[in-house]
């Protein structure tokens, strides 16, 4: 994720499927496009885009000038669009002599509608070119009404929409920078995390996880990488002849009627009875990472690969 956070505001902002960028000699596969996130990856990079107000556009202007003030980024200039009214406000981290950047936040102006573009390399500790994400963004133009014909759901939606009987209940890809992997009720954690401190002792990272409450559990990832897949079944085992390693058990209710799963970034949501669960989490194909940056669909096929399986039993 970005250091950078756009400051959002309940004003209106753009709908995003009003924008349209062309890849030219890009290669680019749009792995979600919604009217509040556009996420795309290149060969070499992977883009996210999101709409912004005004205000929130100024703000980050603000912070992004004060980084290249304190020599945390540089700004090469602005950058003018192919079509009229379009300008590209561009701020680099780790930016080589060849052009390479480590990260990369940009800010496109459409006229009186903002977007805030982050870029980063899909290699971890890798760079991108510069000049090519240029020359991609410098394209951006504007539609007069959303092209509802061109929405891509993002994989995890997409696999619960097709997938089969045999198939996991839910398949997700989750961001961990580290951080433990929580499974239950969002509202719930934020409550507990404003009353106390919520840091694991020693004890609960060598049992492989903890209870928080009766509605929240969470467990810890092994051998810490960067995101790991999460399979989810319910009230039934998956077929596994692949090394299996148990990493926590614990007993969940569910209260809200949907089991939330997240970590350090999106909160995903699986519809569920209410009740009490056994749950275990095992970890399949240990250790085994693919060198290359999967996008999630991708990923979602690679059954060869490491992956956490999720299974929750009612137990009454």
């Amino acid at each position: 994720m970005s250091d950078v956070e756009p400051q959002l505001s309940d004003a209106p902002r753009l709908n995003l499927l009003r924008l349209a960028l062309n890849g030219g000699g890009a290669k680019l596969e749009i792995e979600s496009f919604q009217d509040d996130e556009l996420s795309i990856a290149a060969r070499q990079w992977r883009l996210i885009a999101t709409p912004l107000d005004p205000d929130g556009a100024k703000n980050l202007t603000r912070v992004m000038q004060q980084m290249v003030q304190n020599r945390t980024a540089v700004d090469p200039g602005i950058l003018a669009g192919d079509q009229p009214g379009v300008q590209i406000r561009r701020y680099l981290r780790g930016l080589g002599s060849k052009g390479r950047a480590a990260h990369g936040d940009y800010l496109i102006q459409c006229g009186d509608e903002w977007v805030f573009v982050m870029v980063v390399a899909r290699a971890p500790h890798d760079e991108f070119d510069s000049a090519e994400v240029d020359r991609v963004l410098r394209t951006a133009q504007l539609s007069e009404q959303p092209a509802l014909d061109r929405q891509v759901q993002p994989a995890w939606q997409e696999y619960l929409e097709n997938r089969q009987p045999k198939d996991p209940d839910g398949k997700f890809l989750i961001s961990l920078e580290p951080a433990p992997v929580m499974i239950g009720n969002f509202d719930l954690f934020e409550e507990l995390e404003d009353q106390a401190d919520l840091s694991p002792d020693d004890d609960d990272v060598m049992r492989g996880g903890r209870a928080l409450d009766r509605q929240l559990i969470e467990f810890y990832v092994l051998d810490d990488p960067l995101s790991i897949r999460c399979d989810l079944w319910i009230n039934r085992e998956p077929e596994v002849s692949q090394p299996r390693e148990l990493v926590f058990r614990a007993k969940l209710e569910v209260a809200i009627g949907r089991l939330e799963i997240w970590s350090a970034d999106e909160i995903y949501q699986y519809d569920i009875p209410n009740g009490k669960y056994d749950v275990s989490i095992f970890v399949i194909e240990r250790g085994k990472i693919c060198d290359d940056d999967l996008t999630d669909r991708e990923y979602f096929r690679r059954d060869d690969l490491e992956r956490y399986e999720i299974v929750l039993k009612a137990n009454g």
